[in-house]
């Protein structure tokens, strides 16, 4: 495949594989902060028993799902938050993000579509990798990686290729 894109020549790969040749690997991080095993409160006895809320600092669950050149080039980094929104603060704290949000903070099918598109935005506006020079992207086997290549994505790469 590689030979077909011109990024492979006589068993060597080409200068152009330096910003043509991708992988991407998602990774999720779980937060543990903020668990509460107990709490007290204190108060007057004349109020009887009193509860008291202790706010999490934990942030729950996060993907990150980077995409890297073969040269060493990163792409806008991708993350995906567990809720069904999130806190328009993470384009100050992080502007270079796509941020996303979804239930279980997972990279769907659909994220990872419109995260390849992005990428692939990125390849040719900021990189100025040529219309004609074909990207390759490669993705792990496990997990859920094959889960993200659907039918919609295919075609979205055959488009942008």
């Amino acid at each position: 495949m590689l030979q077909e894109v011109g990024l492979l020549r006589d068993g060597l790969l080409t200068e152009a594989a330096g910003t043509a040749l991708w992988a991407c690997d998602e990774k999720g991080l779980e937060s543990t902060d903020g668990k509460v095993k107990f709490h007290r409160a204190a108060a007057p006895k004349a109020l009887g028993k009193v509860t008291a809320d202790v706010p999490s600092a934990s942030w729950g669950h996060v993907t990150l799902l980077p995409f890297v050149s073969l040269d060493g080039h990163v792409g806008p980094p991708n993350v995906i938050l567990q809720g069904s929104s999130f806190m328009k603060s993470w384009s100050k704290v992080w502007p270079a993000a796509n941020v996303a949000a979804n239930e279980k903070a997972s990279c769907t099918a659909d994220l990872f579509s419109q995260f390849v598109l992005l990428w692939a935005r990125h390849c040719r506006d900021v990189l100025q990798v040529p219309a004609a020079q074909q990207l390759v992207l490669v993705c792990d086997s496990g997990g859920g990686s094959l889960v993200h290549l659907s039918v919609e994505c295919t075609q979205l790469c055959h488009q942008l290729n």
